[in-house]
């Protein structure tokens, strides 16, 4: 998987976490996610994204 190909699969997996209802851990645990791995992405998430050459 490219990584834009596999940043865009953990923003769409923070958005439906956004959207739900369940805490971080429990929506990590359902994708089987570690939950520091899940907790990047939401914060690399809120960053700017930035342009691959």
């Amino acid at each position: 998987m490219t990584s834009s190909k596999k940043r865009e699969s953990m923003n769409q997996l923070v958005r439906e976490w956004k959207d739900g209802g369940l805490s971080q851990a429990k929506y990590a645990a359902q994708h089987n996610l570690t939950l520091a791995k899940f907790r990047y992405w939401i914060k690399k998430s809120k960053a700017p994204a930035v342009e691959e050459q």
